[in-house]
């Protein structure tokens, strides 16, 4: 069984330690869902069918999942808080899994530079990557991925499963 840790407020207004959490939990393997998050709408979310694959494929472990439905404009700092919150689970998690279903509506800005610290030689093994068919302008990160003798995965359900199966 899996559990999935979000950025959540606590006391203080201060969003959870992704470190702490896993630390206390003391699981077996961690998992970080980067991509493009939904301004919003968050029941169109692509994480909750990546977590339902996840479970499917038997994962035991923590999903670090960085939508955060308490994100509060109103407050000038909590980009920075929520900014720092996935810097410190991405570095805490086993895999990081990006899936990059790019459009005009979600143009996936942050995931570039979140993926960009990751496309190299010393950590292309902590990533999995994929987009849909009908993803924008992803043309770029397949060469990268070419020139790492890396793939994409063209299907959640198949990148959720591939995860679980490296971290066996």
């Amino acid at each position: 069984m899996f559990e999935v840790v979000h950025p959540s407020k606590k006391f203080g207004g201060e969003l959870n330690s992704p470190g702490i959490v896993a630390w206390q939990k003391d699981p077996k393997h961690s998992i970080f869902l980067a991509g493009p998050s939904p301004r919003g709408d968050y029941e169109r979310d692509w994480r909750f069918e990546a977590e339902k694959y996840l479970q499917e494929a038997g994962f035991d472990g923590i999903i670090f999942n960085p939508t955060n439905p308490y994100f509060d404009k109103n407050d000038p700092l909590y980009l920075e808080k929520q900014t720092h919150w996935e810097q410190a689970a991405m570095y805490q998690a086993d895999k990081i899994v990006f899936w990059i279903p790019r459009t005009k509506e979600d143009p996936a800005f942050t995931t570039n530079i979140e993926l960009g610290a990751y496309l190299n030689r010393d950590e292309i093994n902590k990533i999995l990557i994929g987009w849909p068919d009908y993803a924008e302008k992803n043309n770029y990160i397949e060469i990268r991925l070419k020139w790492l003798n890396k793939y994409h995965e063209r299907d959640l359900k198949t990148l959720m499963y591939r995860v679980v199966e490296e971290l066996r």
